[in-house]
């Protein structure tokens, strides 16, 4: 929170889907060698979510990585809301990882800079959770298949923020490995004027091993978004890629691409699924993979941003998400809130959805979703205004649930994230 940097508000949102209430540690490991760790214990009531303001426990200007610990299974995820470098407006959540991990992959990434693709800035951060020191190595894959390498330290207990624009320069697209010699967790935050029009912010974890499938439930290309699909090969041999839509009303179109041995390739979605269309995705491909979609837009005319989300390598039948809003009014600002559920499969799914408040209460919605199609609910048409909700989705058959939001933060502040729910517990 400074004139330089820009303002930064962080949370963190806590679920309990127990029937009895739960003891969360959250430590808080600052950028400081490890100087600044700090632990607080919060209590969350049974089938209900709590919400903890970061810079509450630890005060302003600060980089901090976070570790969670439940005394029984919990979910978390951080929710931010910024005005970067006091440009750049907008807002990004992630669900938090269960386990550090040597290997971290990112398929999307650009380091764009021109008048007109607008402006990108891209930045990995990791975080060390050990007591000891790590070598941590950035391999860049590049959209004309070259590759380059960065290594750095890592203290103990701390976390280390990487630009990527200055580790590759401008007006390049990027996919990266991160390695570590001991498990680390990392992330790709980017910031960007996307085209010179729509500013902001989206984020995401990595994933720590490649797949030959991949499932994204949310997608839309109406005239206020733009949709696409990142690809990387970090393999050495070229693989062909089929991409399935399931266009909501219209069944399913195909597509088949070639991505280069340790290169990225970038689809977009209206070109193949045409304006103005629900869609959700299935990847398939000969070869291992890794799969993000980043969407940018000017939400319903109103509300600019973007968000991104790395795709499922496998549908489930239950999702958990421990952040969620409904609020709407002129201290917290207004927030749309969306579940959408695609079934990749040939059955019917029955799918229950289960919204757990934070007084305790719950709320439960059933719907249906065909074999081979997707459908989108709005959470605020059945929770009403003014509402903080964690949600359970659970079917009968095994399915895909991401959960966009919309937002006018505090009224000033315009956005949108999006995250696909755990499947962990």
């Amino acid at each position: 929170d400074n004139d330089v940097d820009g303002t930064f508000q962080e949370w963190l949102c806590i679920q309990n889907p127990n029937e009895d209430e739960v003891t969360a540690t959250v430590t808080y490991m600052t950028a400081n060698n490890g100087a600044g760790v700090t632990e607080k214990d919060y209590i969350i009531g049974a089938e209900s979510r709590l919400t903890v303001n970061v810079e509450g426990d630890i005060g302003k200007d600060q980089d901090v990585s976070i570790k969670v610990t439940g005394s029984d299974s919990i979910i978390a995820e951080r929710p931010m809301y910024f005005d970067y470098h006091n440009k750049w407006t907008g807002g990004h959540v992630i669900t938090g990882v269960p386990f550090p991990e040597r290997s971290w992959y990112f398929a999307e990434g650009t380091t764009r800079d021109n008048a007109v693709d607008g402006t990108f800035e891209e930045w990995i951060c990791v975080q060390n959770p050990n007591d000891t020191e790590a070598r941590v190595t950035f391999n860049y894959m590049l959209g004309d298949g070259s590759t380059r390498t960065v290594t750095v330290t890592v203290p103990a207990n701390s976390r280390h923020t990487e630009d990527v624009n200055a580790d590759v320069g401008a007006d390049q697209d990027v996919s990266v490995l991160v390695e570590s010699t001991v498990p680390v967790v990392a992330e790709r935050p980017m910031y960007f004027n996307y085209h010179g029009i729509w500013t902001g912010g989206h984020d995401t974890a990595g994933v720590t091993m490649t797949s030959d499938t991949y499932y994204f439930a949310e997608g839309c290309t109406y005239d206020w978004n733009d949709e696409w699909i990142c690809i990387q090969n970090p393999g050495d041999q070229a693989t062909a890629v089929e991409l399935t839509y399931q266009v909501k009303g219209e069944g399913e179109k195909t597509e088949t691409v070639t991505v280069g041995a340790t290169s990225r390739y970038t689809v977009d979605v209206a070109a193949t699924v045409g304006g103005g269309k629900d869609v959700s995705v299935s990847i398939k491909s000969d070869l291992p993979v890794v799969a993000e979609r980043p969407m940018y837009f000017n939400y319903q005319g109103k509300w600019p941003g973007g968000h991104d989300v790395m795709g499922i390598s496998s549908p489930k039948n239950r999702f958990y998400f421990a952040e969620g809003s409904t609020r709407q009014n002129t201290i917290d600002g207004y927030f749309d809130e969306w579940l959408c559920i695609q079934n990749p499969g040939s059955a019917v799914a029955n799918v229950e959805v289960t919204f757990m408040k934070a007084d305790g209460s719950n709320v439960t919605e059933n719907i249906t979703v065909e074999g081979g199609s997707r459908e989108t609910i709005s959470v605020n048409g059945i929770l009403g205004d003014n509402v903080d909700a964690s949600v359970y989705v659970s079917s009968d058959q095994d399915i895909v649930v991401e959960r966009p939001m919309y937002f006018l933060y505090h009224n000033v502040w315009p956005g949108g994230s999006d995250t696909i729910g755990a499947t962990y517990m």
